[in-house]
């Protein structure tokens, strides 16, 4: 299993979806080792492809 950190880095590289990870938001990070946090303050468009690029990289995994 990847930790939140491994996760948002890979999901940048190899989606192009950018997170942050969960273990930056708690006092004691190994709380936040499975949480991913998505920020949605982005134009429709934006999160549209975000989207698109979510459910094509689910289908290959």
């Amino acid at each position: 299993d990847l930790e939140s950190r491994e996760f948002a880095i890979w999901l940048a590289k190899e989606v192009g979806v950018a997170t942050v990870p969960g273990m930056s938001f708690y006092s004691r990070p190994e709380l936040g080792r499975s949480v991913t946090r998505f920020a949605f303050c982005k134009k429709t468009e934006t999160l549209e492809k975000a989207a698109e690029r979510l459910v094509a990289m689910q289908a290959q995994v």
